[in-house]
């Protein structure tokens, strides 16, 4: 029997009617409300009271680091709406939806909000929905769901699934094959911790592809200042807007000015009114600093109430997050924590912390202690690592994103590096401000294989790395300083190095093509092998680089200053090489078809056999050159000097500008192939000696 298909059919006050329906029903329904809690560690009621529906979107908004680029988004339910509601599932996967964003941008908040309409019947009734977060256990229990075809299942923070590290698309593939006989399926996870894909069928945008199941894919979009305004609005204002309602809403807005765009994300919003009260704030603040003031403002007055110091505090929630985080786990039970407390008699101050509300450390139904936000987790092991460099962990820390850039925002990266285990070494999408870099922080780092992909590492000193095999896609590199890096089979295909000081780097069979190389310092670079393919460099200096065997066809070298005597087994089929300087270069056999070489110097080069077929040699000084057996065919002469050049069985098939007069000072023609045969004559009447063997 067809399932019936679901739609939500809600209005314009969705979240409103929601909230009001829920006060309704939150006793009946306080089993379930329960239940909700303990996945997302707060009220559901409150969540829903302050909600603001998010927009989504088919691209990463991370790929661009600017939050108001202009981008196309929709509200994420109406896409969901839509996912409910499909009729025709061609292909495996296509009822598995991924949503997709950073830490903090609300993705449990999405599924908590679909499973408080499903209790709240927005939707038909004889189609159950289970909300269950990711764990050791989640695939058992899915696989004891009798009605999978009347059960929409919404599966929340896979990259918070400890059996995901080190093998994320295997794990990835036993989700989508235990999860597939499901009415829909909806699977949350950060975008840097999802793995890489093939493409959909077509590149159809809004889809991926992960080992032959095709799966509908959103992200979600940062809140823009009406979604900010909107939120500040709900938590502020009661039914009427008063003058301290204002008050607050102006406060609210001094501080959201101060933190860039971090006020983008709700979960940090949600927590505006603690922020306001803290003094740390001050300047645009770092997302570390945020983290801090958002802390130290919930343990202040955690001390008001336990009498335990807020200092103490702190100490011991690095110290719980820093041991939850090594079992690779996101919560404690209180059996666990007491036998932490006989080793660590300081953890007893947990107990003493109220975990009520908006508490950032709360307990489920069974008792578990957790972070309220894995972020908030990720701040306090970052914190205790830097300020106690000494420590002995005993094992390894799962390296993330946050942490990575949290570190590196405080120039810790370095000193805090033996911590981390670098098998999981997601970084993609990194955004780091130099102004908060130590020069000397992330000198002679080894972070090989690293994925930086769409990272913007402006400006930042990386002198010395190690960066071997490294996915820097498309990444903002602009003014980076890597001098005598290595970066042998790094990808940096599209990346930005705009002026960036890459002296004495090895670039050993890495991948630059289409990488924008303007006005780049590359003297003395080793880039044997490596593929420049369409890269751009205006104005580089590639002075004592070496380029033999890379790939350079269809570069623009536009006044770079390259020592050509480099490029004798360089392929640069296409390149641009206007008004270089070529002269005496040895580059007998080379390919240069189809390469611009307007205005060059080529005077006493030696092109025995070169191929210049369709080249365009206009205005180019091609005085004294050995061009002898060189192919010309289809190769542009306008303006161009050849006196004393030697076409010695050259071929000239279809050149084009080719003069009588052009031709008359060169060495010879002897054996010459497709010279317009009304030159020839004119020549061999002229100056019989040109053709003579």
């Amino acid at each position: 029997m067809a399932v019936e298909l679901i739609s939500f059919n809600l209005g314009l006050n969705w979240v409103t009617q929601l909230y009001e329906k829920l006060q309704h029903i939150k006793k009946k329904r306080s089993k379930e409300l329960n239940m909700i809690n303990d996945i997302m560690f707060g009220d559901p009621l409150e969540l829903a009271k302050y909600y603001v529906e998010p927009n989504c979107q088919e691209t990463n908004p991370a790929d661009r680091h600017e939050e108001d680029f202009l981008v196309s988004s929709e509200p994420v339910y109406k896409k969901i709406d839509e996912f409910l509601r499909a009729k025709f599932l061609e292909q495996p996967g296509n009822n598995q939806m991924f949503i997709l964003s950073d830490a903090g941008m609300g993705k449990t908040s999405l599924l908590v909000m679909l499973k408080l309409l499903n209790l709240s019947s927005f939707w038909p009734k004889n189609t159950a929905c289970l909300l269950k977060a990711f764990g050791t256990k989640t695939l058992a229990e899915i696989q004891l769901i009798e009605d999978k075809m009347k059960t929409i299942l919404l599966i929340d923070a896979l990259d918070e699934d400890s059996e995901t590290y080190g093998q994320v698309k295997e794990r990835l593939l036993e989700i989508l094959k235990a999860t597939k006989n499901f009415y829909r399926v909806i699977i949350t996870c950060r975008t840097q911790f999802f793995p890489e894909v093939e493409k959909s069928p077509f590149d159809r945008p809004g889809l991926i592809t992960v080992g032959g199941y095709v799966c509908p894919a959103k992200y979600l979009s940062l809140f823009n200042d009406e979604k900010v305004e909107l939120y500040l609005k709900k938590r502020f204002t009661g039914k009427i807007l008063n003058f301290e309602h204002k008050k607050k809403i102006k406060k609210a807005n001094e501080l959201i000015g101060q933190m860039g765009s971090l006020r983008c994300r709700p979960m940090l919003l949600s927590y505006i009114d603690k922020l306001m009260d803290s003094p740390i704030i001050q300047a645009e603040q770092s997302e570390y600093k945020i983290y801090k003031a958002l802390v130290d403002s919930w343990l202040c007055r955690e001390e008001a109430k336990s009498g335990v110091s807020k200092n103490e505090l702190f100490r011991v929630c690095e110290i719980l997050a820093k041991e939850i985080s090594l079992k690779g786990v996101r919560e404690i039970s209180e059996a666990d924590l007491d036998l932490l407390i006989d080793d660590i008699a300081e953890l007893k101050y947990v107990k003493a912390i109220d975990i009520k509300g908006r508490s950032l450390l709360n307990r489920n139904s069974g008792g578990d202690y957790r972070f309220s936000h894995h972020s908030i987790q990720e701040f306090l092991v970052t914190k205790h690592l830097i300020e106690n460099p000494g420590l002995n962990l005993g094992k390894k820390l799962p390296m993330t994103n946050l942490i990575a850039q949290m570190l590196i925002a405080n120039s810790k990266f370095k000193a805090c590096q033996k911590f981390f285990d670098f098998d999981n070494k997601i970084f993609k999408n990194l955004n780091i401000r130099v102004p908060e870099i130590s020069e000397e922080d992330l000198k002679n780092t080894d972070i090989k294989g690293v994925d930086l992909k769409g990272a913007a590492l402006r400006g930042i000193c990386l002198d010395g790395a190690n960066l071997k095999g490294a996915d820097l896609q498309a990444a903002n590199l602009q003014g980076i300083s890597l001098k005598g890096a290595i970066l042998d089979e790094v990808n940096l295909l599209g990346a930005n190095l705009q002026d960036a000081i890459l002296r004495g780097a090895s670039f050993t069979k890495a991948d630059l093509s289409w990488a924008d190389l303007k006005r780049a310092n590359l003297q003395g670079a080793r880039l044997n092998g490596a593929d420049l393919q369409g890269a751009i460099l205006h104005g580089a200096n590639l002075l004592d680089a070496n380029l033999q065997g890379a790939i350079l066809d269809k570069a623009d070298f536009q006044g770079a200053r390259l020592d050509v005597h480099s490029l004798p087994e360089a392929n640069l089929q296409g390149a641009i090489l206007q008004g270089l300087d070529f002269r005496g270069v040895e580059l007998k056999g080379a390919d240069l078809g189809g390469t611009d070489l307007r205005g060059a110097d080529i005077r006493g080069a030696n092109f025995q056999g070169a191929g210049f077929q369709g080249t365009d040699l206009s205005w180019a000084d091609l005085q004294d050159a050995d061009f002898r057996g060189a192919d010309f065919q289809g190769a542009r002469f306008e303006g161009a000097e050849l006196s004393r050049a030697n076409l010695r069985d050259a071929d000239l098939s279809g050149a084009k500008n080719i003069s009588v007069e052009m031709l008359f000072d060169v060495k010879s023609l002897c054996r010459v192939k497709g010279l317009d045969p009304k030159i020839e004559a004119e020549l061999k009447k002229r100056k019989p000696t040109l053709f003579d063997d």
